[in-house]
């Protein structure tokens, strides 16, 4: 099942205050039951059921939830290499100027490798040269599944949904900071059909 194998990937990250929270919005499947048996054997992880679907708000419920220093979404169709989360942690210590660290990302669909994604590129410049760059070859929004100071990232979720919302949000966090790109593929992000999300 992919979520069972999104969490077991998570849960295998060498992160020693790692915390997972999940926030089941009307899932019509056995979601709520995986993860709910996984956090009944591993505390760092959390389940809350949402009383309706919220769909891409579902996004700003979680990173409000937030209380770390560092904060990522997590897809249930994804997977996390080991080492994810300590790059880009590493990075971001390392870096006070930057705002999010995301690893280069390969993309599959049903097990088959579709190729890597081009939207991780690295934005170090000033805010205006960083925002040049991602409209000027925006690609796709793989850095939105980096990890972000959480303080940045809440001062830039958008408050309300709109079409393309997530670039709005990686967009207004460069008004904080720049982005790093770590070098190895440590993610592995599936191309779902957007029908599946409905």
């Amino acid at each position: 099942d992919t979520i069972a194998r999104a969490l077991t990937s998570l849960l295998a990250q060498d992160l020693g205050d790692l915390a997972i929270l999940v926030s089941d919005d009307g899932s019509r499947d056995d979601t709520a039951a995986i993860c709910t048996a996984i956090a009944g054997r591993d505390r760092r992880v959390r389940v809350v059921r949402q009383p309706r679907n919220l769909r891409y708000g579902n996004f700003g419920w979680l990173l409000a939830q937030a209380r770390s220093d560092y904060v990522m979404w997590a897809a249930g169709d994804d997977r996390w290499l080991p080492g994810f989360a300590t790059a880009c942690v590493a990075e971001l210590d390392a870096h006070p100027g930057l705002v999010a660290a995301v690893p280069r990302v390969a993309f599959e669909r049903e097990g088959r490798a579709l190729g890597l994604a081009q939207g991780t590129f690295a934005l170090t410049g000033t805010p205006a040269e960083n925002l040049a760059a991602v409209l000027a070859d925006p690609a796709d929004n793989s850095r939105m599944y980096g990890g972000f100071r959480t303080a940045a990232a809440q001062r830039s979720f958008p408050v309300r949904t709109f079409h393309a919302w997530d670039w709005g949000f990686s967009a207004a966090t460069l008004r904080f900071g720049g982005h790093a790109e770590v070098p190895e593929v440590l993610m592995v992000r599936d191309k779902t059909p957007s029908e599946r999300y409905l």
